[in-house]
């Protein structure tokens, strides 16, 4: 077993990251109901990476963040977040996902070209 020490600072800034994260991941749930969210910020609340979980589990969006107001920062990840649905042909309000679900995967569960940033419908 191995116990890893934080340091002050790493521990303040995993903090800032993660209270940044819940905010963000509950502004897209409730302007883009529905979806499934995945969301991480790095460097002191600074950059964040917006993934619509059902399309791609790695690849997504990235928002630098660096307007000192929060309301500008969390308004870039929305837009991100709606440019990812727009890159699939997916609503922005809300649905059953079965417009996702309609969708040709690789074997890793991703849809097709996701993880190149391609613009699909996701059907080959």
């Amino acid at each position: 077993m191995t116990i890893e020490v934080v340091s002050p600072d790493e521990l303040k800034e995993l903090k800032i990251n993660d209270e940044l994260c819940k905010k963000i991941g509950a502004a897209l749930v409730k302007t883009y109901p529905d979806r499934k969210w995945y969301v991480r910020v790095f460097d002191w609340g600074r950059v964040a990476t917006i993934i619509l979980h059902d399309i791609n589990k790695e690849y997504g969006n990235t928002v630098k963040m660096l307007d000192n107001r929060e309301n500008n920062n969390i308004k870039k990840c929305l837009t991100a977040g709606g440019e990812a649905l727009e890159r699939f042909y997916l609503t922005r309000g809300r649905s059953d996902n079965a417009d996702i679900k309609s969708f040709t995967r690789n074997t890793k569960g991703d849809v097709y070209g996701s993880n190149k940033g391609e613009i699909s419908d996701g059907r080959h």
